[in-house]
This record gives C-alpha cells, sequence and structure tokens, in this order.
C-alpha cells in the first residue's frame, strides 16, 4: 500500500527500483522507515520539457499555474481538496517543490494558481521535517 497516495499502486520506472535498494539498505542498518516514494517520470519533447510528480487516479478539479498557451505551466490534480499529483511543463525549477505538496489538503487554488506566490511558502513544515 502507498501510504502517499492512499491505495495500491505499481510504480514501474528505474527510480523506484534504485530508491528500494536504498530503503532495504536503510531496513538492514535497523532503520526501519515505512517505504512510501513519490512516483514521478520526466519527459523532454523536442522544446517540452514535462516533469510529473504523484499519481492522479481520478480528481475533481485541475488548478493551473501559468498559462497552458504559452507553453509554461503547472496543473495540479486535486480530489477532495487534496493535491494527488502535479504536472509541470517547462517549468523545472519550480518542479521540485511539487512533491512537498503532495497529500496536502490546506492549500487554497486561488494561491497555487498564483505565481506571484511562491510555490516553497505553500508547504507545510511537516513536509519537510520541521515540527
Amino acid at each position: 500500500m502507498a501510504v502517499r497516495l492512499n491505495r495500491h499502486a505499481r510504480l514501474e520506472h528505474f527510480d523506484n527500483a534504485q530508491l528500494q535498494g536504498a530503503a532495504a539498505a536503510r531496513s538492514m542498518r535497523d532503520k526501519m522507515t515505512p517505504y512510501d516514494p513519490i512516483p514521478f517520470f520526466w519527459s523532454d519533447q523536442y522544446d517540452w520539457d514535462l516533469q510529473y510528480y504523484g499519481s492522479a487516479k481520478d480528481w475533481d478539479e485541475v488548478v493551473f499555474r501559468g498559462n497552458p498557451s504559452q507553453g509554461s505551466f503547472m496543473a495540479f490534480y486535486r480530489k477532495d481538496g487534496r493535491i494527488d499529483a502535479a504536472c509541470a511543463v517547462n517549468r523545472s525549477r519550480e518542479a521540485s517543490i511539487v512533491k512537498h505538496l503532495l497529500g496536502q489538503y490546506d492549500v487554497p487554488a486561488r494561491k497555487l494558481a498564483d505565481d506571484d506566490i511562491a510555490l516553497k511558502t505553500l508547504v507545510a513544515a511537516e513536509a519537510y521535517g520541521v515540527r
């Protein structure tokens, strides 16, 4: 069971194989932590850089940040107010922050959509391990 996704999921990506090896090594050193990877893939297609984090099996809202018609945007897939996935197109600098937003319920759509608000300011402190 993928805790972060709240469902079972197959993660068929080379990155997952690398992460599993590291998780097994930590477990062998008596540092038992749940294996809860963030599903991720990327692709470069000509002038398009695509990065996708999370897994949105279904959603009831898509929040856009940036302008798709201008070729640089992010799409946040939400279900019942929870951010389940995000797709970044030609926004690689912001894309790495997205993984810290996954699973959050308390981010207003208007703030996700506002390019004038830095994404890192929307991340809950717990996502960075701060308590």
